[in-house]
């Protein structure tokens, strides 16, 4: 099966040098995060502290010899025992991380006292990627090993939600899955060139998630790529199935990602589909936090509801129609039209030309009653996901 994925893929992202694919097998690392969850106590976080030697630019380039190897965080984790409660036992409060956003100070500390300095020699040739309203990723070498990595930086002065940030912090250290981009290590720095507009109470701290490079984009570019040409029935169940594994693991933690969409969907060049982006993510199994992107959000998230991991499955099937259509539905309509259409007509339209399977797929992702709407579990078993497994499994005969 992994090679006929790895086909598939070859021919999704439309690579013409299959050797760029590796034939390796991605371990699935669940059984080492339960480890890592009893043992948790027996691990503990370096602090980080800022010197004035980063005054200049903090990616100006440096040709000093630098001996830190990339570190493997594997069984490394912060705050452990604080995660417990909302993580391990699956805790059904819901927490106003609203009120929590305001109490900044303390979080900025959190974060600080949670990850390392960054030594402005560590990484070099910065190229940038991706931007959004959260921060911006680059590619970049990391000096020792040579590897090509990607670095998301994110303003810690500028932001106004510093708990959710601290949430991806730790959703990066715990998340470990062969269907989640993989994360390396978490820096900060103080960036003394710039002043800071927005709080001159917090001083200008960046945040920089170094993490794997997935060299195929995201399954946004892959569509786009094909301009009007749409994926096939059979490409998209691939890619539902792949993320539907993800996100089972993900919800089994208790983490609802609340921000699933083609873009933060990658493509890794061995050929493996990749959740990325937990830069909206919620610790808590529980929230009422209306965050995410528009045009994905589920309706109980607009109506001002409480929500669970539910959310996510919505924004699968909104996901799923924006890789026939090249776009969400209702796209490109105004922000108010479109919270209002969310909130009095719910289900989106279903695309033309499909088969009975996937329109039956479509609307079970986005039933409008949060709880008709089925689990990632749920769906792994769905026909239209099933149909696919057979047909990879025959091909393999």
């Amino acid at each position: 099966m992994q090679e006929e994925n790895r086909q598939l893929l070859i021919k999704l992202a439309g690579l013409e040098n299959e050797k760029m694919m590796s034939n390796s097998d991605n371990e699935d690392d669940s059984k080492r995060v339960r480890n890592l969850r009893r043992k948790g106590n027996k691990y503990k976080c370096s602090t980080g502290t800022l010197s004035s030697r980063h005054a200049s630019s903090v990616f100006s380039a440096s040709t000093s010899a630098y001996e830190t190897t990339l570190t493997d965080i594997t069984h490394y984790s912060c705050d452990l025992e604080e995660m417990k409660p909302k993580i391990i036992n699956n805790n059904w409060e819901v927490i106003d991380e609203r009120a929590e956003s305001q109490n900044k100070h303390l979080y900025l500390s959190k974060i600080r006292n949670s990850v390392e300095e960054l030594d402005v020699r560590d990484i070099f040739n910065m190229d940038q990627i991706n931007s959004g309203a959260l921060g911006k990723v680059y590619k970049c070498t990391h000096r020792k090993s040579q590897q090509i990595l990607a670095i998301k930086l994110i303003s810690l002065s500028s932001s106004k939600l510093l708990n959710v940030t601290y949430s991806e912090i730790l959703a990066c250290r715990l998340l470990r899955h062969q269907n989640i981009i993989q994360n390396y290590k978490q820096y900060i720095y103080e960036d003394y060139s710039s002043t800071n507009d927005y709080d001159s109470e917090l001083p200008n701290y960046t945040l920089c998630l170094l993490m794997e490079y997935c060299e195929q984009g995201s399954l946004w570019d892959i569509r786009h790529k094909r301009q009007s040409k749409r994926l096939t029935e059979h490409e998209i169940a691939f890619v539902c199935r792949e993320v539907l594994k993800g996100l089972e693991y993900i919800h089994s933690m208790g983490i609802i990602h609340r921000d699933i969409k083609a873009q933060n969907i990658l493509l890794s060049n061995d050929g493996i589909v990749k959740i990325a982006d937990f830069g909206s993510s919620s610790l808590h199994s529980r929230a009422s936090l209306k965050l995410g992107t528009l045009y994905w959000m589920a309706p109980e998230v607009l109506h001002d509801q409480i929500y669970n991991s539910k959310v996510d499955i919505w924004s699968l099937g909104i996901m799923a129609i924006e890789l026939i259509d090249g776009r969400p539905p209702w796209f490109p309509l105004g922000q108010r039209k479109v919270v209002e259409l969310i909130r009095t007509v719910g289900t989106p339209p279903i695309p033309l030309n499909i088969s009975l399977d996937f329109e039956n797929f479509l609307r079970d992702c986005l039933k409008v009653n949060p709880v008709e709407r089925p689990s990632a579990t749920d769906l792994l078993s769905h026909h239209f996901i099933k149909e696919f497994s057979l047909a990879i499994e025959k091909l393999q005969l």
